[in-house]
């Protein structure tokens, strides 16, 4: 899920980008519909900007709550998080010797 986050904020910065080349190079030019179009457009990227920083700042929140969680439990319970890990470690070896 989080590599997903990761890949909409990317898609969605791209788009933005883009968006933002474009009325750039639209510039002041065109008829009032243009101009009316290019405020609508504007205000939808101010929305998509605030609405992409929400993204990051979540899925940071999201990672620094699983961290302390993660710590907290490798402190309250050592020999069990080295049972884990060790069994972790087997799964991958023996996933990775099958191939």
């Amino acid at each position: 899920m989080a590599s997903d986050n990761v890949q909409l904020k990317q898609d969605l910065e791209n788009v933005l980008h883009e968006v933002q080349t474009l009325l750039h190079n639209v510039g002041d030019q065109g008829t009032e519909k243009a101009l009316a179009l290019r405020s609508r457009v504007n205000q939808a990227l101010a929305t998509a900007q605030t609405r992409l920083v929400g993204i990051g700042v979540d899925a940071r929140d999201r990672a620094k709550q699983a961290a302390a969680v993660t710590d907290e439990y490798v402190h309250d319970k050592p020999w069990q998080a080295i049972g884990i890990g060790a069994a972790v470690g087997v799964l991958v070896g023996v996933l990775a010797a099958r191939r």
